[in-house]
């Protein structure tokens, strides 16, 4: 189910990108070009609310997916890798969604990319350079929306892409190996 939800992620997110123009001054472009999807484009409000639910549906779904795991106690098998690239996955995953959060830089998405950013103003001696690096200047503006658009077009799904078959294979070698031990006790 998880496969087929970024399937859907990735062909709406492809429709979307289309549509999508986050350069301006002060942002403004990347909310207007978001009212215009909305709005001016046909079905364009349903591709986006596609979009975004299916982001907060492929969240539950890997939720009770890793619930299972833990039910089951199948992170422990195999010195725990596959529970290693899932985890991974779901970092990954909530990475992929913060930065597709900012895109529209609606007030909330704006204030949240604040909050968020401010975190790392945090860390010792380098907080303020690294704010100032990650955002591409002092405030949340059009720099974060284009370095967080990078990420969440281009960096992050390549990455979770190869998370996706490294996890797949370590789940496909667990299988042929409990295989294997169960033929081997008949």
């Amino acid at each position: 189910m998880s496969i087929v939800l970024i399937g859907i992620q990735f062909i709406t997110g492809v429709f979307l990108l289309m549509n999508y123009h986050p350069g301006g001054e002060g942002g403004s472009a990347a909310y207007n070009s978001v009212m215009s999807i909305m709005y001016d484009v046909r079905w364009g409000w349903l591709v986006r609310y596609i979009h975004t639910t299916g982001a907060s549906l492929l969240f539950i779904i890997v939720y009770l997916h890793m619930f299972r795991a833990l039910w089951d106690r199948t992170y422990k098998k195999r010195g725990g890798k596959v529970w290693l690239w899932g985890t991974t996955l779901l970092v990954l995953l909530m990475g992929e969604e913060f930065f597709g959060y900012i895109l529209p830089y609606g007030n909330m998405s704006l204030w949240g990319g604040m909050v968020i950013t401010n975190l790392f103003g945090s860390v010792p001696i380098v907080g303020h350079d690294l704010v100032t690096w990650i955002r591409g200047g002092p405030l949340v503006s059009t720099p974060t929306i284009n370095r967080f658009m990078a990420f969440h077009v281009a960096v992050i799904p390549m990455a979770l892409v190869a998370l996706i078959v490294m996890h797949l294979q370590n789940l496909y070698s667990l299988r042929i190996e409990q295989e294997a031990s169960r033929s081997a006790q008949r």
